[in-house]
């Protein structure tokens, strides 16, 4: 597993300096055994980015499923279009090519709006919670599913949206506990 996770979110051996990540991605990957191994980078940037990208693309193989966390994708998207393929092309390539070579991408943001369009269109599986009119608005209509109705999804649902789905649907994920604003029961979907 290899993630960018800027805010410290999972547990991995973890690297703030490039140049360590890249180097402990590479012994890493040439033991042969699993490994989780993240990028903490103190001021996340899209060139940094796209640099580990570069890693990830370069672990790639398609003899193995390489399982990749985006944490915070929005933030280093440069805009909700298309991904410049002259300036962040393993950024592409990961999101339009990735899957045959064994990648698992997983990207979250709290931005939707802010997501590539690149990104939104190829990803297999959406799971989409209430957000603001702009983001629902795109989201919705990748999704098919109306703004209005996804605005209104209550916390700790979610709507669910897979390629071979004729429709998403709603399911619960979570139960918040209001009295300490903490999730009290997770329900992993199938």
């Amino acid at each position: 597993m290899v993630l960018w996770d800027p805010n410290r979110d999972h547990d991995a051996r973890r690297y703030e300096k490039p140049a360590d990540f890249f180097r402990a991605l590479k012994k890493c990957h040439a033991s042969g055994k699993g490994y989780r191994v993240a990028l903490t980078p103190p001021k996340p940037s899209p060139d940094m980015f796209e640099d580990w990208c570069a890693a990830l693309w370069a672990v790639l193989d398609g003899h193995h499923l390489t399982y990749a966390i985006a944490e915070e994708y929005g933030a280093v998207c440069r805009n909700a279009g298309g991904i410049d393929v002259q300036r962040d092309e393993n950024h592409y390539l990961c999101w339009t090519q990735g899957r045959k070579f064994g990648l698992v991408w997983q990207a979250t943001s709290q931005r939707p709006q802010s997501i590539s369009k690149d990104a939104l269109e190829n990803a297999g599986i959406i799971y989409a919670g209430s957000m603001g009119t702009l983001a629902a608005k795109r989201v919705g209509a990748e999704i098919e599913v109306d703004a209005k109705a996804l605005r209104a999804t209550q916390r700790g649902n979610f709507w669910y949206w897979d390629t071979g789905m004729l429709r998403a649907e709603e399911r619960h994920i979570f139960t918040p506990d209001d009295s300490h604003g903490t999730e009290k029961k997770i329900i992993r979907p199938n």
